[in-house]
């Protein structure tokens, strides 16, 4: 949320509300209310896994690629007989992928709650914890036992950016996981596990002809451009205004203190009045991405009162090359600054075919149409 309070939410270019020219031609016009929804389910860690079995032997060792990003940590939980061996690895040091130095120890459940464990000997003893650099952000994560005896039967890790956040009484599967059962912990923690995807603050257009807000193939705007990388609808609503289009922003806030993304769960409004038959078209950033933001394919979408959503594609605005979602430190919420990352090769305009995996776009957003 800092992010776009602080890069990309400009001094305000336009007044509220918005205006411009009316479009529809000819016709008695109509109140309409467009509303923006996001689907997505509220995630709290970007990444996290599991191992089972049994403990680990001398010199055994485990290993997981780990995706992590900017200013996180990873931490894992694990059965130690009838202990539970915690352990937090910074990976970062400022903006660099720097794996700092290594803390754990032990807690036991008892009695429904999570007590420390008094030990002579530190858990270092025990095991050896390693990272190595892959990428800015995945990793090699290597767990050895440095002992005498085996250790560290199953866990779980979780890759989160406070504190080790499973070691809360109300966390879920501790009692099984002390047992040796992992199942439980680890299944809550899969669903608790995804992008985060958030809907950035958008611009609406009226029109009659093609939608005005790109041209497959061509190049962006610079509207567009900021629309798409760094999440500020100001400058695209803008020029729309001066070419004479009738324009609006939608998102929590407003012009003047800024405009936020639209969380999961959450919906925004917009109205207008338009001659039934009128185009409208929407441009709004996939905030977890270096400059791809959703927008209809085709000429727009012609009012009338329905569920409009399967209408809307991901677009590549061809000005930055993309990055793992949610991962890459060029994007929106980890970019050190407004318009950062490397340029795109292909400065087209197209649809989003970069090889990542991204959340169908229908089960993240619904934009409907009603006619008042």
């Amino acid at each position: 949320m800092l992010w776009l309070l602080a890069c990309a939410v400009p001094e305000p270019v336009v007044s509220v509300p918005f205006g411009g020219l009316k479009t529809g031609g000819p016709g008695e016009l109509s109140s309409w209310t467009v509303t923006v929804q996001s689907l997505a389910p509220l995630t709290e860690f970007p990444w996290s896994g599991s191992w089972s079995g049994g403990e680990l032997e001398p010199d055994a060792v485990r290993t997981a690629e780990v995706r992590a990003p900017l200013g996180h940590s990873v931490s894992l939980l694990f059965q130690d007989e009838d202990a539970l061996a915690y352990v937090t690895l910074p990976l970062f040091d400022g903006r660099e992928a720097s794996p700092g130095t290594w803390t754990g120890g032990w807690k036991i459940v008892s009695e429904g709650s999570l007590q420390d464990v008094d030990a002579l000997i530190g858990l270092e003893e025990f095991i050896a914890v390693e990272v190595v650099v892959d990428s800015p952000w995945t990793f090699t994560l290597t767990v050895t036992n440095v002992s005498d005896e085996p250790v560290l039967g199953p866990g779980v890790m979780v890759v989160h950016s406070d504190d080790h956040p499973l070691l809360v009484d109300e966390q879920l599967g501790l009692e099984e996981l002390q047992a040796g059962d992992v199942s439980s912990i680890a299944a809550d923690l899969e669903s608790r596990t995804g992008l985060f995807s958030m809907i950035g603050p958008g611009v609406w257009v009226l029109h009659d002809a093609d939608q005005p807000l790109f041209e497959e193939g061509g190049a962006a705007s610079p509207g567009l451009e900021v629309l798409a990388e760094d999440g500020s609808p100001l400058p695209l609503a803008q020029a729309l205004i001066n070419e004479g289009y009738e324009v609006g922003v939608f998102g929590p806030g407003d012009a003047t203190d800024g405009y936020h993304p639209i969380l999961p769960g959450e919906a925004s409004d917009f109205r207008f009045e338009a001659a039934g038959g009128t185009k409208l078209s929407i441009a709004s950033m996939f905030i977890q991405s270096n400059d791809l933001f959703m927008a209809p394919q085709g000429a727009g979408v012609v009012l009338e009162e329905r569920d409009v959503s399967d209408q809307l594609a991901y677009w590549d605005a061809g000005t930055e090359v993309n990055q793992e979602p949610g991962f890459g430190p060029d994007q929106g919420p980890r970019q050190h600054a407004a318009n950062t990352g490397d340029a795109d090769g292909d400065v087209a305009v197209r649809l989003a075919n970069d090889g990542y995996v991204y959340p169908e776009l229908t089960d993240i957003l619904r934009v409907s149409i009603v006619e008042d």
